[in-house]
């Protein structure tokens, strides 16, 4: 199947599909030589969830709410010189429609994270449906265009439902046994999930 033509023409979830992907990178910061502390990973994908509750409230129309989410992505520390990638939106967790605004043109072998924001802080259970959809979404991007996913960032407050949510859709949560991860399963994607604040840290593979 071609990843591309999926990936423009389906809408809801991920496929069972033979990713090839190593992505079992360490979540940990790494220390250069002259002490500096730097971020294991290239770019930050930010995905950013806004509800549209008026959007569609006109006659006739059977949408009541819609969640946007916003694509862009920056070099860490640089968020000030964010570039858009698209948007995205949902209804009540179901992929609606796309805008895309540029190529994802990251270069390729260049790890990522992918960080899950929510406009205002908080976020309902619509915005934390989509959120999961666009997570998996992107992740097909990254791997179209070689790009390891070396973390993925949520929001404390939408940590565990954006994870049940990833679960339900055909995810398994990774033995905590590390010796398990020589041989105990086999993973065609894998997603290391950490919180923003408190350390929580799961991983789920497929």
């Amino acid at each position: 199947m071609n990843l591309r033509k999926w990936r423009n023409s389906h809408l809801t979830g991920i496929p069972s599909l033979a990713l090839a992907l190593v992505l079992a990178l360490t979540g940990a910061q790494q220390v250069m030589a002259d002490g500096m502390v730097s971020n294991p990973y290239d770019w930050v994908v930010e995905l950013e969830t806004k509800p549209l509750e008026r959007q569609f409230q006109y006659e006739g129309s059977s949408l009541k709410k819609i969640e946007k989410v916003q694509v862009a992505y920056y070099a860490p520390n640089k968020e000030d010189e964010k570039v858009a990638y698209e948007y995205l939106w949902f209804n009540n967790g179901k992929a609606y429609g796309m805008e895309k605004q540029r190529k994802f043109d990251l270069p390729q072998g260049e790890g990522v994270c992918l960080k899950v924001k929510h406009k205002g802080g908080s976020s309902s259970s619509e915005e934390r449906k989509a959120a999961a959809n666009a997570v998996l979404r992107l992740a097909l991007d990254t791997f179209v265009n070689k790009n390891p996913i070396v973390q993925v960032r949520l929001p404390n407050e939408s940590y565990n439902d954006i994870v049940n949510e990833i679960t339900s859709r055909g995810f398994q949560v990774a033995p905590s046994d590390g010796n398990d991860f020589d041989g105990g399963f086999t993973a065609d994607l894998i997603l290391n999930i950490y919180s923003e604040q408190d350390g929580m840290k799961t991983v789920l593979y497929r």
